[in-house]
């Protein structure tokens, strides 16, 4: 940084500004100046350190450390780093403090209006960075008066960053506001089979589509996170509060397997409430794979755990139908609930049973149990059933589907699709 003349440099009155000033006043406002620009020297000399600390201490909010301001560490500290820069100012004072506040950070604000990240996170890094260069100038060994003189200082910076971010985030909000209800209108028309101008989504329809719908800032989080680890082209519209409707774009059969295999791992987290369509493509796969999407959710609502359409279409189509649920849990379900293990024993013979393609050898290795314990237990269902099973086998395996959920009142079964 280049030097400017000893009383400029340090930001001392001089010209018109000293004219009428004591001896004294001036030899003061001298050494506060001079004070000051030391000072911000010795702090800019530890600037990475101070931004690794401002990092760390960043990360040890919860809430702000979970925000998907930008997701990448590195992302993180370039925006600490503009902030360290701008509390040093303060420090050093002079024309700093008027200087326009950096650009960086007030496109951080934009995005994290567009991301939704609350602008109270953002007002807590701010307070971590300011706060961490207070804590220093507390251990510098300054004169009382430099003191009171930086952290006034320092304080109106803090305050014109925290107002003039809260602009930014406003408008940029409103703005998304009004982008979000175009994209979701067009995304509608879509969907019901108009004709439309679908450059504004800033989305190709001519690619493989994976659709997903999810419920609930978790679901939401869980699916940014996926798209951003994948860099593909996403398209995501809110039809209402805590709902999700996203497409994830796959440009050839790679893109589209990486996406259905990070869906697959997602399904073993139990309360993320998301469902996933299959790979479909064009414009007649985007609307084909929302609707998978939308069915699949269905079912996760009631498992509690995301699903994949091709791993409950059956489930799901059930679902949909009241007398069919009724029909298959008061001939098959409740019959085996009046056991001493509530059924326990004979749905798991079934299961294994049927896993094995009806071979009872093979599904007495699966349980680990006798080959005519088995055949004895199947026996005794096909009696209370009063049909043979092989029969009935696709009905059976239907109600045992149903087994599965975690419903215990009959409104459960037929609540409708999100």
């Amino acid at each position: 940084m280049a030097r400017a003349p000893a009383a400029q440099a340090w930001g001392a009155p001089s010209g018109n500004a000293q004219f009428g000033m004591s001896r004294v006043q001036r030899q003061r406002e001298e050494k506060i100046s001079r004070q000051r620009y030391e000072l911000a020297d010795r702090l800019e000399q530890a600037r990475q350190t101070l931004a690794d600390q401002a990092v760390a201490r960043i990360q040890a909010i919860a809430d702000v450390s979970t925000s998907p301001l930008e997701g990448a560490d590195e992302n993180i500290g370039r925006g600490v780093g503009a902030g360290i820069d701008l509390a040093i100012g303060s420090v050093r004072g002079g024309q700093v403090i008027d200087e326009p506040l950096p650009a960086v950070l007030m496109a951080q604000t934009r995005r994290a209006a567009q991301s939704g990240v609350p602008l109270s996170d953002l007002h807590q890094r701010y307070l971590a960075v300011f706060g961490l260069i207070a804590e220093e100038l507390f251990v510098q060994g300054i004169d009382s008066e430099t003191l009171r003189v930086v952290m006034r200082d320092g304080t109106s910076q803090f305050d014109r960053l925290v107002k003039e971010s809260s602009a930014v985030y406003a408008n940029a909000t409103s703005a998304q506001s009004a982008g979000d209800e175009d994209v979701l209108n067009r995304v509608k028309a879509i969907l019901q089979g108009e004709t439309v101008d679908a450059g504004a989504l800033n989305y190709p329809l001519q690619v493989v589509h994976i659709g997903i719908a999810g419920i609930g800032k978790a679901a939401e989080d869980a699916l940014r996170e996926m798209a951003t680890r994948l860099g593909l082209i996403v398209l995501s519209a809110d039809p209402q509060v805590d709902i999700s409707w996203i497409w994830i774009g796959a440009r050839d059969n790679l893109e589209a397997t990486k996406i259905t295999a990070f869906a697959d791992q997602l399904c073993g987290h139990d309360g993320l409430l998301v469902g996933f369509g299959e790979p479909a493509e064009g414009i007649p796969g985007f609307r084909r794979t929302h609707r998978e999407a939308r069915a699949a959710l269905h079912v996760a609502q009631r498992r509690r755990r995301p699903a994949r359409y091709s791993q409950v279409a059956l489930l799901s189509s059930i679902l949909k139908d009241d007398l069919l649920v009724l029909s298959l849990k008061e001939r098959f379900l409740e019959p085996l609930e009046r056991d001493e293990d509530g059924g326990k024993a004979a749905r798991e013979t079934l299961k294994a049973y049927f896993a094995a393609g009806h071979k009872v050898s093979s599904a007495a290795a699966a349980l680990n149990i006798n080959r005519r314990t088995v055949k004895n237990r199947l026996s005794a269902l096909e009696r209370r059933f009063n049909q043979p099973l092989d029969i009935k086998s696709a009905e059976v395996e239907a109600a045992l589907l149903l087994a599965d959920l975690p419903i215990a009142d009959a409104d459960g079964w037929f609540a409708s699709p999100t």
